[in-house]
């Protein structure tokens, strides 16, 4: 992640549609933060021209993946997948990264 990404993931945390299953499985927005930068690796933010352009906020993912050498984003978001790749990176969805690397859970 970068610190973008980590601001952007905070601020999804705390929208009224996760309240309940934030509740029910943890005990504050905090403490799963805590948890993600335990798991995490943060990268620099790389300068880059606008990539998707039909959603500049989504930048910051594209950035984040070129920051990281990543070969694949997964995402459900319809402007990276409409884009279908950038650079070296291909966007996948959830679904297409099972049906290539774990069909049988899929069966």
């Amino acid at each position: 992640m970068t610190e973008d990404t980590l601001a952007e993931f905070r601020e999804v945390l705390q929208r009224p549609k996760f309240a309940k299953q934030i509740r029910n499985r943890f005990a504050t927005i905090e403490e799963i933060m805590q948890r993600v930068l335990l798991l995490i690796e943060l990268y620099p933010v790389i300068p880059a021209p606008t990539i998707v352009e039909a959603d500049p906020d989504d930048d910051r993912f594209v950035v984040c993946a070129l920051s990281a050498g990543a070969k694949h984003l997964i995402s459900s978001d319809s402007h990276l997948l409409d884009m279908g790749s950038y650079s070296e990176i291909s966007f996948l969805t959830v679904r297409e990264v099972l049906e290539w690397k774990f069909p049988y859970l899929l069966e």
